[in-house]
């Protein structure tokens, strides 16, 4: 699972996550708002380079209860993480889960941690250019107007979003509210406000922020340890 940590400043990514895994647990796992529990995501905020999900130091009843939902959905609690911050302050991460232990995921990782580090480079150049801040504040704009903002920043046809009914009224009544609440003219100033900010980077993932990939990229579980000669 590739998937964005912060966003550069003053872009907005058309897709936030590339993933192979099930969508039944993408479903739960955006519906759980496990991006907030997630211990190997937590860590990707902060480490850089690649570690395996041992390493991680979150613990507790939540955690132990994401771990075993994930294991009901066929998703390993052992694995190896990339994360790094990209020239232009992209922060990006790239999970490979497995269904081996975890001594066998640190085989793989002595053996082939090197190759697999390079790889994810490639993976995170390729998915920054076809997807191409601090906490939302409380009080200022809720989610479902930052929401719309970011909709709008990544729409093909923002004048068309702007006429759109949002889910509890018509979208100048949002925007009303969002333009008294930034003290700006119109939307398009309230999305460079918001961009500037990095409001868009807490926002919990959406449906439309998730894209898929081959099975072949779902995980490291095909990896057999081979000492080289």
């Amino acid at each position: 699972m590739i998937f964005i940590i912060r966003e550069a400043q003053g872009l907005t990514s058309k897709a936030r996550i590339l993933t192979s895994l099930k969508e039944q647990w993408i479903k739960k796992y955006q519906a759980g708002g496990y991006q907030f529990i997630d211990p190997v995501m937590l860590k990707a905020h902060s480490s850089d380079g690649y570690f395996d999900f041992s390493e991680t130091e979150a613990s507790g009843p939540l955690v132990e209860s994401f771990w075993q939902d994930a294991e009901n959905h066929n998703v390993g609690r052992n694995g190896i993480c990339f994360a790094t911050t990209r020239q232009n302050g992209l922060r990006i991460g790239l999970s490979l889960y497995s269904v081996s232990n975890k001594e066998k995921v640190h085989e793989i990782k002595r053996l082939h941690g090197y190759d697999l580090y390079h790889i994810s480079e490639i993976v995170f150049d390729s998915f920054s250019f076809l997807s191409s801040g601090p906490s939302i504040p409380e009080g200022v704009l809720n989610i479902d107007e930052i929401r719309f903002l970011r909709n709008l920043a990544i729409s093909s046809n923002p004048s068309d979003l702007l006429k759109a009914n949002a889910r509890w009224g018509s979208t100048e009544t949002m925007q009303k509210s969002i333009r008294l609440k930034l003290g700006v003219r119109s939307a398009y100033q309230a999305v460079a406000i918001a961009a500037s900010k990095g409001w868009f980077n807490s926002l919990p993932y959406d449906k439309n922020d998730i894209i898929s990939t081959p099975r072949a990229l779902n995980g490291i579980q095909d990896f057999e340890p081979v000492e080289a000669e």
